[in-house]
């Protein structure tokens, strides 16, 4: 059972990033290159720390995202945004400070924890960008993400694992993408209503 879980969470999280790809392709969809290459460093080190501890569903989870995310920032150098700012600097120093806090301490969990706040910190500009200019996002990529997450933490539960190292990374990915799938909704509607405002003349409204 657990198994069929990690082949179903890894090949939704495989397939989710395909209507971004599309979308980047068509010039529709304007990743930041900088944070989906910090996301899949990350992802590296998470895949790496889990794994270390055993944890395979949180593991094949995050060596996914190392994959799809990769291939987004080598395609958003054509079309995406390739600004690197000091927030960029930031979160790849976090990451490499938690590769240090795993080889000083021998802890994958103290690795794991820091990839977790620094990829929050990491997510605000395209939290922010998920709102303020939310046809330039995919929703549908963000809900299978999310789905993923969920599938994998299903899959760590019914293996009996519940430990930092199996259930954090599934959790966050879970909850992030929803939190960003939401702020779609929420500023394509906002922006349905200015459109049907503009459209109505002064003296009708």
């Amino acid at each position: 059972m657990t198994s069929v879980l990690i082949v179903t969470s890894s090949f939704i999280s495989i397939v989710a990033p395909i209507p971004y790809i599309f979308g980047v392709v068509a010039g529709r969809t304007k990743p930041r290159v900088v944070s989906w290459l910090t996301f899949a460093l990350m992802g590296c080190l998470v895949g790496a720390a889990a794994l270390s501890d055993g944890q395979y569903p949180a593991a094949a989870l995050a060596l996914c995202a190392v994959l799809t995310g990769g291939l987004v920032a080598i395609l958003g150098l054509k079309h995406g945004d390739r600004r690197f700012t000091s927030l960029d600097v930031a979160c790849q120093a976090g990451a490499l400070f938690g590769l240090a806090l795993w080889v000083a301490l021998d802890s994958p969990e103290a690795c794991l924890v820091t990839q977790i706040l620094v990829s929050i910190v990491a997510m605000v500009p395209t939290l922010l960008h998920c709102w303020r200019r939310p046809d330039e996002e995919k929703l549908i990529t963000y809900a299978l993400y999310a789905l993923g997450g969920a599938v994998a933490v299903f899959a760590a539960v019914v293996g009996g694992a519940w430990g930092i190292t199996a259930i954090l990374y599934p959790t966050y990915i879970t909850v992030m993408d929803l939190a960003l799938c939401g702020l779609i909704v929420a500023g394509s509607s906002r922006d349905r209503a200015a459109m049907v405002s503009r459209a109505v003349p002064d003296d009708v409204a």
